[in-house]
C-alpha cells in the first residue's frame, strides 16, 4: 500500500517559484500538491486570509497541463504583492476549516508596511536619522525573517543525496517517555507536519526519537527539545569530507570595521530540502505509532555539517568573494566602515536570501551594532574578547572528578587558550591525567593549575586585531616543560605594542632530551610556522624578541647540519630583525629609544661615579692636593680625559656601604644617578608630562628623586649603576641569606627597582660561597628499573658489614640475590675482600648457573683486577654502581628483610648471628614475596619445602607430579608480568616527587663532598667544584674529572662516575652583577684551599 493512498489529511497548493504579481493584475501562478499528489478529482478553496489581509483573490478551479497545475490569483491593491512557495493558496474543500483553525497565519509581504509590525534587535546608540533608514531597510525585507519552525520552507539548493550502506536495515522502537513528554512529541510532530518538514512514511528503516529538557524559565513548566537517535545510521552512512571555515580567519575579517551586524538562519539544517531517494533512512515512529520520515536534512546526521556548510558557501558565494560578508555555519556576520555603507551591504544581503528563500531567526539577529557577540567572542573593529556569559560559566566551573569531566573541561579551556599566555606550561598538570599510564588523582597541583587557568580566563586580555600595515613583534621562550609564543602589533597611534595572539605547545619525550639552544630555535621556528599567515611577505619591520643571546650567532652559522639547516633554510624565508632582551620584560620601541631630559647635560656614568668618590684617582696617580679644590666643571672635564678602566676598576673594588649611605643620604647625587640611567630617565620624562602607562602607574616624583609607591609607602628606585653593590651588601654582608630574605631586606630599607627580583635570584644563585655550602633538597633523577628475563640471568651481591665478631671469627655477609624470583643466598665471611666476592660467586655459580647481568656497588674489591677477570674470563655483564642506595635496591632491600628476621633470633638466643644465618636465609626464601605472587623457594625449585614443627603434622595436600609441574610452569610464565606490574608501581611512588635533571658533556658542574672528606667545626662544605663533565652513561650517570692529590701532594685529574643527585650546575655570576672586593667576613675566616676545582 503506498503513502498517498492511507493519507487522509488535507492537501495544499502551494506556489513552485517566487512570484511577483504587479497591481490590479490577474495572474496564472504555477503550483504544487502537498503533501501528496493525488490521481483523482479534488475540489480545492482559496485562502480567504489572502484577500481579507493582503486583498489577492485566490480562484477555486485550477487548470492542468501537461501534468502542470496552475491557479489564478488577481491583485486587488494598488501595491505589487509577493508570493513564495511557503506560501497556502488552497486547501481542499473538505478541510476548508484548517485556514480558521491554523496555529499560523499566512504572510504575504508588502513593500509598504507599518513599522510596529516585527521588532529588531538594533543598536539604540543610533541617531533618529539612522534608526529610520535601518527600520526602513529590515521592514522591507521582512519577508525573510521568521520567529518559528512552523513558518519555514526549503530554501532554492538542490536536494541532499545521502549516500548508505542499502544492504543493511536499522530498525530501533523509541525510548520510553513520560506521559508529559509523550504529548509534547505528539504535538511537535504535528507541528512539522503542518509546516511540510517532515511526512508521512512506509520505510523499512527507523531510528528512536526521545525527548530532552532544556532551560527553561519557569521552574513549574519544564521545558521540552525532540531529538532523534540517528548513532546506528551514521555507521551506515558515506561520509561526505567537506572544510568548516576556521574561525581564526572570519575572526581577522572584523578588523577596521565599526559596524556589524550578526544573523542567525532559522533552524538552518531544516532548510535544505532532502531527496527523495534519501527520506526513508531518517523514518522514526510518534509515540502514536504513525511513521514519518524528514524532507527536510534533520539534525543529528553525521554529514549535516559538511552538508551545510558546503550549501552556505554556495548560496552565499557571491558576497564572500567580495569580502563583505563571512559566515560560520548557520551564523553570518555583515561588517562595513560606515554606516551608508553598511545599508549598501545589508541590503545586498537580504536579497541574496529572498533570492534563495533563506529564512532568519527573528530573535537571534542583531543589527547595526559597534561590537557583537560572535563565535562565542566580543568583537569590535580593533578588539576580541571573551564574551562576559563565557566568562560567567568558566568562573562557575567545578574541578572535575574523572577523566571524561577532565576531558570536558579541558575542552572548554582550550577553545580559549589563545587568550593565555603559556597555555601549555600551565595546564602541564593536568594533561599529565590523560595519559593512558596515569591514574586519576587529584591533588593540589592539579588544583592549582587548574584555578590559575580560571582565573586568567576571569580577567582574560583584549587581543587586538590583525592589520597587515601594522609592525609586528614576536617574543618566544623555551624551557623543559614546553615552547611558548606571544604575538604583538603596534598600533599606529600610540606607537605601542599589543597582543595579538599566544600560542605554546608541550615537547615530545625526545625534545626534553635536546640542550636549551636548540628548544630555543625550535621555539623561533614554530613562532614562524603557527602564525606564518601573519609573518609572511610583510613590507613591515618584523621584530623578533629573545632571552636567549646565541640565537643571533647560531642564525649565522657557515655550514649547519640536520635539523639545524633545515631550519635556518625554513628562516631564511623571512624578514624580520633578531634582537635579544633580558629577561621577560619587554619595553615598548619608543620607551627604549627614548634619551633622557633635563636642562643640563646629563653626565656619564663614569664621572658620576667620580662625584660620589671625589678620591678615586688619588691612589693611582697621586693628585696634588689642589685638585681637589677645583670646581665641579673643572674635574668633570679633567675625568674625561682619563682612562675609563681606571674608573671601572675603582668602581668594581668599592664597598656596598658606601653605595647604600650615597642612597640614603647624598640626594643630589642621587638623582643625577637616576638621570644617567636611561629606563629611569624616560620615566621621569613621562611624569613630568603626564603620560604614564598603566604598567608605570605607581612611579612618583618627589624632591626631583624618583620613587615606587606601594602599599602606601616610597621606595626609592635604584639606579641601575648601583644595584649590584646593593645586592652586594645586602647579601654578601648579612650573612648569606635566601633570594626571599635578600629581597625582603632591600624593601625594609626602603630601595626598590623593577627587576629587583629576578637580579637577586640571580645574585644569589651565583654566589660561590653559597653553592658551597648551601644544602640540595632537590630530588633529582626517575627510577630506572630493568626487567630480568629469565631466573637467574640478572643477579645483585653486596657485603653487609663490619658486624660483631662471632666465635669462628666472621664480621661481614655476602648477600645475592636473584632479580627474577627473588631467592636469596648468603654466606658468613671473614672479611670483605676480593678473594671472598670471587668464592662467593663462584659457589653461587655452581649451585645455580652463570649469570648475565651482575650488579654491584663500586667497592674496590668488586672492580679489582682479578674480579674483573674472572668475570671478564665468565663473559658476565657488571654493574658498578657509585655507593647509591637505589641503584642496587634489590639487594638492599632484601638485606633489610633479612636483618629484621635475624633480629628475633639475635634478641632471644644471644648474639652468635652466623649460628642463625642459614636460618634466617632459608625462612626468608620460604616465606610468601607479593611481588612473584608465591615464595622464592617455589618460584625456583617448584615446591614447598616442609618447614619444621606443626606443619609436619598436618595431612599431605600434594598434587601429582604433572599437576605441579603445570602449576609451576605457569607461574614461571607470569612471574616476568607480575614484576613489571611492580616495578610500574614502585616507580610511580618514587617518581612522585622527583625531576628529570640533563646536562651537557663540557658543562661545569659541582658535586657533593663525602661526610668523611672534609668537615668543618662550624661551617660544612658540602659541594666543591666547579668540575667539568667529559662524558655520559646515561640520564642518571656521569663521567666527571675531577682533581685528588697523590701522597707526594701533587694534583692529579681523575675521572670519576657520578650519581646526578650528587651533582648540581655550576652557576657562573653574571657581569652586570660581578663585584670583585667586597667585604665578606666569612671569605676570611675560612680557606678553601681542601676544596680543589677543574676550570678548564
Amino acid at each position: 500500500m503506498d503513502v498517498e493512498s492511507i493519507y487522509e489529511g488535507p492537501r495544499y497548493l502551494k506556489a513552485t517559484s517566487p512570484v511577483l504579481i504587479p497591481p490590479k493584475t490577474i495572474k496564472w501562478v504555477r503550483v504544487d500538491i502537498f503533501p501528496h499528489k493525488i490521481n483523482e478529482d479534488t475540489v480545492f478553496v482559496g485562502n480567504p486570509h489572502l484577500f481579507r489581509n493582503y486583498k489577492l483573490l485566490v480562484s477555486d478551479f485550477i487548470l492542468s497541463k501537461q501534468g502542470r497545475h496552475y491557479i489564478q490569483v488577481t491583485n486587488t491593491d494598488d501595491t505589487r504583492k509577493h508570493i513564495f512557495p511557503h506560501h497556502n493558496l488552497a486547501v481542499t474543500a473538505e478541510h476548508e476549516n484548517v485556514f480558521y483553525d491554523a496555529l499560523r497565519s499566512v504572510s504575504v509581504v508588502e513593500t509598504q508596511v507599518e513599522s510596529q509590525e516585527m521588532k529588531f534587535n538594533m543598536n539604540p546608540d543610533l541617531t533618529p536619522k539612522q534608526k529610520q533608514q535601518a527600520t526602513e531597510l529590515l521592514h522591507e525585507f521582512k519577508d525573510v525573517f521568521v520567529s518559528d519552525v512552523s513558518e519555514l520552507r526549503r530554501c532554492n539548493y538542490p536536494p541532499i543525496h545521502i549516500s548508505y550502506d542499502e544492504s543493511k536495515v536499522v530498525r530501533q522502537r523509541n525510548y520510553r517517555m513520560s506521559p508529559d513528554e509523550k504529548e509534547f512529541a505528539e504535538k511537535h510532530i504535528q507541528k512539522l507536519l503542518s509546516a511540510d518538514l517532515i511526512e508521512y512514511s512506509t520505510s523499512v528503516h527507523c531510528t528512536p526519537i526521545l525527548v530532552v529538557p532544556k532551560p527553561s524559565h519557569e521552574p513549574n513548566k519544564p521545558n521540552y527539545r525532540l531529538v532523534q537517535d540517528f548513532r546506528k545510521i551514521n555507521k551506515i552512512l558515506k561520509d561526505i569530507k567537506y572544510p568548516i571555515p576556521d574561525q581564526e580567519e572570519l575572526l581577522d575579517s572584523f578588523e577596521g570595521k565599526s559596524w556589524h551586524s550578526v544573523t542567525d538562519n532559522c533552524s538552518g539544517y531544516t532548510q535544505l530540502a532532502l531527496h527523495p531517494d534519501s527520506r526513508d533512512i531518517t523514518a522514526f515512529d510518534s509515540p502514536s505509532g504513525s511513521r514519518f520520515r524528514w524532507k527536510s536534512l534533520p539534525q543529528g546526521i553525521s554529514i549535516a555539517p559538511s552538508v551545510y556548510a558546503l550549501a552556505m558557501d554556495h548560496l552565499l558565494l557571491k558576497l564572500k568573494k567580495q569580502k563583505k560578508i563571512c559566515n560560520y555555519f548557520d551564523d553570518t556576520h555583515i561588517g562595513s566602515k560606515s554606516f551608508e555603507e553598511h545599508l549598501v551591504v545589508l541590503r545586498e544581503y537580504f536579497s541574496l536570501l529572498r533570492e534563495h528563500a533563506i529564512k532568519l531567526n527573528l530573535q537571534k539577529s542583531t543589527f547595526f551594532q559597534n561590537k557583537v557577540q560572535f563565535l562565542g567572542m566580543e568583537i569590535d573593529g580593533k578588539h576580541v574578547r571573551v564574551s562576559q556569559k563565557r566568562i560567567k560559566g568558566i568562573t562557575k566551573m567545578e574541578a572535575p572528578k574523572s577523566k571524561d569531566e577532565l576531558r570536558s573541561t579541558l575542552g572548554i579551556l582550550n577553545y580559549n587558550r589563545k587568550f593565555i599566555q603559556n597555555y601549555t606550561q600551565k595546564a602541564a598538570p593536568l594533561l599529565e591525567l590523560l595519559k593512558n599510564n596515569k591514574d586519576f588523582i587529584w591533588e593540589s597541583e592539579q588544583q592549582a593549575a587548574f584555578d590559575l587557568l580560571k582565573s586568567e580566563l576571569a580577567c582574560p586580555p583584549a587581543l587586538r586585531l590583525y592589520n597587515p600595515t601594522c609592525n609586528i613583534r614576536v617574543c618566544t621562550d623555551a624551557s623543559y616543560k614546553g615552547l611558548g609564543i606571544a604575538l604583538y602589533i603596534q598600533d599606529k597611534a600610540t606607537r605601542r605594542y599589543h597582543p595579538l595572539a599566544f600560542a605554546s605547545r608541550r615537547l615530545t619525550p625526545s625534545e626534553t632530551k635536546l640542550p636549551i639552544y636548540y628548544l630555543e630555535l625550535a621555539a623561533l621556528v614554530l613562532a614562524f610556522v603557527k602564525f606564518r599567515c601573519y609573518l609572511q611577505n610583510r613590507q613591515v619591520e618584523i621584530e623578533v624578541l629573545t632571552d636567549h643571546q646565541s640565537l643571533q650567532s647560531i642564525l649565522k652559522t657557515q655550514k649547519p647540519e640536520g635539523a639545524l639547516a633545515k631550519y635556518i633554510v625554513f628562516l631564511s624565508q623571512f624578514q624580520f630583525n633578531l634582537k635579544y632582551r633580558k629577561g621577560v620584560s619587554h619595553l615598548d620601541a619608543d620607551a627604549l629609544s627614548r634619551a633622557p631630559v633635563g636642562k643640563e647635560p646629563t653626565l656619564s656614568v663614569e664621572q658620576l661615579v667620580d662625584r660620589v668618590f671625589p678620591d678615586i684617582h688619588q691612589g693611582e696617580h697621586n693628585l696634588s692636593s689642589c685638585a681637589a679644590v677645583t670646581t665641579r666643571a673643572q674635574r668633570a672635564k679633567e675625568l674625561e680625559k682619563e682612562n675609563q678602566a681606571a674608573l671601572l676598576n675603582h668602581m668594581n673594588q668599592t664597598d656596598g656601604k658606601e653605595v647604600l649611605n650615597i642612597l640614603l643620604d647624598k640626594t643630589e647625587i642621587l638623582k643625577d644617578l637616576q638621570q644617567a640611567d636611561e629606563k629611569l630617565a624616560a620615566v621621569v620624562a613621562d611624569i613630568q608630562s603626564n603620560s604614564l602607562t598603566s604598567r608605570d602607574s605607581h612611579y612618583r616624583l618627589k624632591n626631583k628623586l624618583l620613587y615606587w609607591e606601594q602599599d602606601s609607602r616610597l621606595l626609592l628606585v635604584v639606579p641601575s649603576s648601583c644595584r649590584k653593590y646593593v645586592l652586594a651588601e645586602f647579601h654578601d654582608n648579612r650573612g648569606h641569606r635566601a633570594t626571599k630574605h635578600l629581597i625582603a631586606n632591600i624593601v625594609l630599607e626602603g630601595l626598590w627597582w623593577r627587576s629587583m627580583a629576578s637580579d637577586a635570584q640571580a645574585y644569589a644563585r651565583s654566589c660561590k660561597y653559597c653553592q658551597l655550602t648551601d644544602d640540595s633538597r632537590d630530588k633529582p633523577g626517575f627510577l630506572k628499573p630493568s626487567l630480568p628475563t629469565r631466573m637467574f640471568s640478572k643477579i645483585s651481591c653486596d657485603f653487609v658489614g663490619k658486624l660483631p665478631a662471632t666465635a669462628n671469627k666472621f664480621e661481614h655477609v655476602c648477600v645475592i640475590v636473584d632479580y627474577y624470583s627473588k631467592f636469596m643466598w648468603t654466606k658468613a665471611v671473614k672479611a670483605a675482600d676480593t678473594n671472598n666476592a670471587i668464592e662467593c660467586l663462584s659457589s653461587f655459580s655452581f649451585s645455580f648457573g652463570m649469570c648475565d647481568d651482575y650488579t654491584t656497588d663500586s667497592a674496590s674489591y668488586f672492580t679489582s683486577f682479578a674480579f674483573q677477570k674472572m668475570l671478564e674470563k665468565w663473559d658476565i655483564f657488571h654493574n658498578a654502581f657509585r655507593p647509591v642506595p637505589h641503584c642496587n635496591g634489590q639487594c638492599e632491600r632484601s638485606i633489610k628483610s633479612l636483618k629484621d628476621i635475624m633480629s628475633q633470633f639475635l634478641l632471644q638466643f644471644g648474639d652468635e648471628w652466623d649460628q642463625y644465618l642459614e636460618l634466617s636465609t632459608f625462612l626468608y626464601n620460604v616465606n610468601y614475596h607479593s611481588t612473584i605472587g608465591c615464595s622464592p623457594f617455589f618460584a625456583v625449585h617448584g615446591f614447598n619445602p616442609v618447614t619444621p614443627g606443626i606443619l609436619q603434622m598436618l595431612p599431605s595436600g600434594d598434587l601429582p607430579l604433572e599437576s605441579k609441574l603445570k602449576v609451576h610452569k605457569d607461574l614461571i610464565k607470569n612471574l616476568k608480568v607480575r614484576i613489571k606490574k611492580s616495578q610500574v608501581k614502585y616507580k610511580k611512588y618514587y617518581d612522585k616527587n622527583r625531576r628529570p635533571v640533563y646536562f651537557s658533556v663540557g658543562q661545569l658542574v659541582r658535586i657533593r663532598v663525602e661526610d668523611d672528606v672534609i668537615s668543618w667545626p662550624k661551617k660544612k662544605i658540602k659541594w666543591k667544584g666547579p668540575y667539568k663533565i667529559v662524558g655520559k652513561k646515561s640520564n642518571l650517570f656521569y663521567f666527571i674529572m675531577t682533581v685528588v692529590r697523590t701522597p707526594a701532594g701533587r694534583r692529579k685529574n681523575v675521572v670519576k662516575v657520578y650519581h646526578v643527585r650528587n651533582i648540581r650546575p655550576y652557576v657562573r655570576r653574571p657581569g652586570d652583577l660581578r663585584v670583585s672586593s667586597i667585604s665578606t667576613k666569612l671569605v676570611k675566616r675560612v680557606s678553601f684551599d681542601d676544596c680543589p676545582s677543574f676550570i678548564p
